[in-house]
C-alpha cells in the first residue's frame, strides 16, 4: 500500500514524507522516514520531523492512496519539547 504522511505547521508550511514504495522520490519539505517494518495488517515507522514545528496547532495528514487522506489537528507542543 502506498502511503504518505504529511503535517501543516502553524505558520503555513507543510511537508511531507516521500512514498514509501518510490524511494527516488525526493523530499525537501522536512520529514524523513528513518526505517521501520511490520506485517501484513501493521505497520510502524519512525519519522524525523526538522525543522521542529513552530508554536501552535499542527495538522497531521496521513495519505492512504486507495483510503483517502486522514486528518488530525493537535498541538505542536509535545514534539517542541522532544
Amino acid at each position: 500500500m502506498l502511503w504518505r504522511l504529511g503535517m501543516r505547521f502553524s505558520d503555513g508550511r507543510s511537508a511531507f514524507t516521500p512514498e514509501l514504495e518510490n524511494p527516488a522520490w525526493h523530499n525537501d519539505f522536512g520529514l524523513s522516514v528513518l526505517g521501520g517494518g511490520g506485517t501484513s495488517i501493521e505497520a510502524v515507522h519512525r519519522i524525523y520531523v526538522s525543522p521542529v514545528p513552530p508554536p501552535g496547532p499542527l495538522e497531521v495528514l496521513l495519505d492512504l492512496a486507495d483510503h483517502g487522506t486522514h486528518r488530525l489537528e493537535t498541538d505542536a507542543q509535545p514534539l517542541r519539547g522532544a
